[in-house]
């Protein structure tokens, strides 16, 4: 109710993407990951940091939905995006740092204790590292 109350606040140039965003990210949290898919890739963000977290969500939506073929795809997608794009400063590396954990991830082979301990260890080492938490909680699963 507030995003639908608010959004006419918004510039109109402005509103569609930041209402669909934010719907999104709601919808992430509340646990519908089919729709808040939708709506992350249903629109390109002019904004360049919204870009960077619809990429994140998804990246999380298809890990925990198990998508693998559509999480290696959008891990090599992101690092292209990351590489393209000069203007974001620190922010490449933290994105670097987060998809190389998740690769790291993907290839530990279940049961294998001693990688698991390894990778917790790297993610609290690794620094700029956003998401860690999370990270760190995909190694219990």
């Amino acid at each position: 109710a507030f995003i639908e109350h608010y959004t006419p606040k918004l510039e109109a140039p402005f509103r569609a993407a930041y209402r669909d965003f934010n719907l999104a990210k709601l919808r992430f949290t509340q646990g519908d990951y089919r729709q808040a898919k939708q709506l992350f890739t249903q629109v390109e963000y002019d904004d360049i940091f919204f870009n960077l977290s619809a990429k994140m969500m998804l990246l999380k939506i298809y890990y925990e939905q198990e998508e693998m073929p559509a999480l290696e795809a959008l891990l090599d997608s992101f690092s292209r995006y990351l590489q393209r794009k000069s203007v974001i400063g620190y922010h490449k590396q933290v994105y670097q740092n987060i998809l190389s954990m998740v690769r790291k991830r993907l290839k530990i082979v279940p049961g294998d204790t001693k990688a698991l301990q390894d990778l917790a260890n790297l993610i609290q080492e690794t620094q700029p590292l956003a998401e860690r938490k999370w990270l760190l909680e995909k190694l219990t699963v």
